[in-house]
C-alpha cells in the first residue's frame, strides 16, 4: 500500500479496511505491506514480499512500471490479484 495514499486519501483507506474485513470473514489474514515513494520497488519490495511468505498478493492500481515486478512475484509461485481501472485512453 502506498503510505501517502493510505494516510491522505480516505477512499483508499476505506477500501483497504473493507478488503481486510471481508478477507477476515473468510478466514484469510490480510498483511498490509506499505511502501513509500523512495523505496526501490524492483528489489526491496520483492524481498519484503518474499520475507512475508505470502500465498496471495492483492495489488491495487499498479502502474505500468510495476509489470516486471509483478511477473517476478508470480515467478516465485505467489498468486497475484490485480485491481485496476479499465484503460481510459
Amino acid at each position: 500500500i502506498w503510505s501517502y495514499g493510505y494516510c491522505h486519501f480516505s477512499d483508499w483507506r476505506h477500501f483497504f479496511i473493507q478488503v481486510e474485513e471481508h478477507l477476515r470473514r473468510r478466514h484469510y489474514v490480510a498483511n498490509f505491506l506499505f511502501t513509500g515513494n523512495r523505496e526501490s520497488l524492483q528489489s526491496d519490495f520483492l524481498q519484503r514480499v518474499l520475507d512475508h511468505r505470502v500465498d496471495w498478493l492483492l495489488w491495487f492500481l499498479p502502474i505500468q512500471g510495476h509489470a516486471m515486478l509483478l511477473r517476478q512475484i508470480q515467478d516465485r509461485g505467489i498468486r497475484v490479484v490485480v485491481v485496476s481501472e479499465p484503460d481510459l485512453t
